[in-house]
């Protein structure tokens, strides 16, 4: 139910810097598992102490199309993470392979045999080669003409409707340049928070994790000097940011949360940006994970509760002027 957060400041005592975290993204080495053991490590994993009676299945399970929605488009294809957008998935798992001209193309096989019918491996065709084959005829006249997509296509086409599971399918022999192209694809488009890479080549993931911890630490670090700059110059309102984190020894802050109702967001959201209702509503639920996650991250607190902020203010209730009025009389009180 979460609008903004918004931390102001009224003099400028030094403060502490921020605590940088590794960001939320969570790699680790995998090795192949036959699939039901997997399975059931990941049970294991997903509920400490196996208190599956006291999880909060509505808020703690996530679900993941894989390669896309299968079930309505070809695997790995843009109609396929349409597919699952419209489905309501919170997360689409792809795979990317590097052409033979570097260019990163999301498919999952080394070979192009069982999606396009012809048997040359991937990196030892360009992508001009690549891009005019049709892995959707197979599927049905509906999907004639469907391409291979790139990775940058796929990262345009889902940034701010659902989260990305990104594999990296390494071949023997192959250069580990196409991590960093990757990394910086991802970094560009400010979609650290929304993307996870994992690889069962562990040097994959130790370069992810190389660029990846610089990227994000930098990017909060920066945050942290500009905003604690801000403050020492005088008054200023941070809208986010963790500004509330960052100058918590403020003894003149004023941290605030302003949430609304899920109703009044979707409206906000619809007439604002021409979504439908039900993009609207998605694109609500991915923002607020990704701020949740950030925010957590960070802080080490519960983003959007009272044992972590000042004060809550429900804009759906008290309406835009009240609300002003109120964080305005705050501010005038001292």
């Amino acid at each position: 139910m979460n609008q903004e957060r918004v931390s102001k400041n009224r003099r400028h005592p030094s403060a502490n810097a921020g605590r940088t975290h590794f960001p939320v993204p969570f790699i680790m080495k995998m090795a192949p598992l036959p699939a039901a053991l997997l399975c059931g490590l990941m049970l294991v994993l997903a509920s400490p102490g196996f208190a599956f009676a006291e999880e909060n299945w509505d808020q703690d399970v996530e679900i993941t199309a894989h390669r896309g929605d299968v079930s309505q488009a070809p695997e790995n294809t843009i109609p396929a993470f349409k597919a699952a957008i419209e489905s309501g998935a919170d997360w689409i798992e792809l795979d990317i392979n590097q052409t033979k001209d570097g260019v990163l193309v999301v498919l999952h096989d080394e070979n192009l045999m069982r999606v396009a019918g012809v048997p040359y491996k991937v990196r030892d065709l360009t992508y001009d080669e690549i891009h005019s084959l049709d892995v959707g005829s197979r599927l049905g006249p509906d999907f004639q003409g469907t391409s291979i997509p790139t990775l940058s296509e796929v990262l345009d086409y889902c940034r701010g409707k659902i989260k990305l599971n990104i594999e990296i399918k390494y071949r023997e022999g192959q250069s580990l340049e196409l991590v960093p192209q990757m990394v910086e694809m991802i970094r560009q488009r400010e979609m650290l928070q929304e993307c996870m890479i994992t690889s069962f080549n562990y040097g994959c993931l130790q370069m992810v994790k190389i660029f990846e911890l610089s990227l994000n630490d930098s990017t909060y670090v920066t945050q942290t000097i500009i905003i604690e700059a801000l403050a020492r110059k005088g008054p200023c309102v941070i809208v986010g940011r963790c500004g509330d984190y960052v100058l918590r020894n403020y003894p003149d802050l004023v941290d605030v949360f302003i949430c609304a109702s899920m109703d009044d967001r979707v409206r906000r959201i619809m007439e604002r940006y021409n979504f439908t209702e039900k993009d609207a509503v998605n694109a609500i639920k991915s923002t607020d994970r990704r701020r949740k996650n950030y925010y957590e991250n960070y802080t080490k607190h519960k983003w959007g509760s009272i044992d972590s902020h000042q004060m809550l203010l429900n804009i759906s209730k008290l309406g835009m002027d009240k609300t002003i009025r109120i964080i305005k009389g705050i501010y005038e009180s001292d």
